[in-house]
């Protein structure tokens, strides 16, 4: 149901929607328990960078994606009790460089939302100049403060 809900949106942008500026849509899906639950889809068209959410009890998984999607970097950050500080932890796979964003996020949201966060991120386009690389991390700085403010809104 996530992905047609995005389609729709992709659809309506494609037919005069405004592509600058990041859109925040919920969409239910049911989980294991049969229930149906609020999942949070950020989308910005120009580069096609999305970030989609979903609860884990009172803990947060957010899926970063552009281009052709994949698993390239994952970052969890919590709330060390002890530290009385928020720690990230941060596997990225070879070949990858997603990782200084995933902890950003992770680290970042897990402050402001108050829970454990994990980012998985996959961001990937072909024949891509640096200037091109700079401007997909900006806009999914873009795309996670529009993420971030929707769901402190939210809480």
């Amino acid at each position: 149901m996530l992905k047609d809900t995005y389609r729709a949106l992709h659809a309506s942008r494609a037919l005069g929607g405004n592509a600058d500026i990041p859109k925040v849509i919920f969409a239910g899906f049911k989980n294991s328990g049969g229930n149906v639950e609020e999942a949070l889809l950020v989308n910005a068209t120009k580069w096609d960078i999305r970030i989609q959410e979903v609860s884990a009890g009172r803990d947060i998984l957010l899926l970063l994606t552009g281009g052709e999607e994949h698993i390239g970097a994952v970052a969890t950050a919590y709330f060390n009790e002890e530290d009385k500080d928020v720690e990230v932890r941060t596997v990225d796979l070879p070949g990858h460089r997603e990782d200084e964003l995933a902890e950003y996020m992770a680290k970042t949201a897990a402050k402001a939302l108050g829970c454990t966060v994990t980012v998985a991120a996959g961001i990937h386009y072909d024949g891509i100049s640096k200037e091109q690389i700079l401007d997909i991390v900006a806009e999914a700085k873009q795309v996670f403060e529009g993420y971030l403010k929707a769901a402190v809104n939210k809480i």
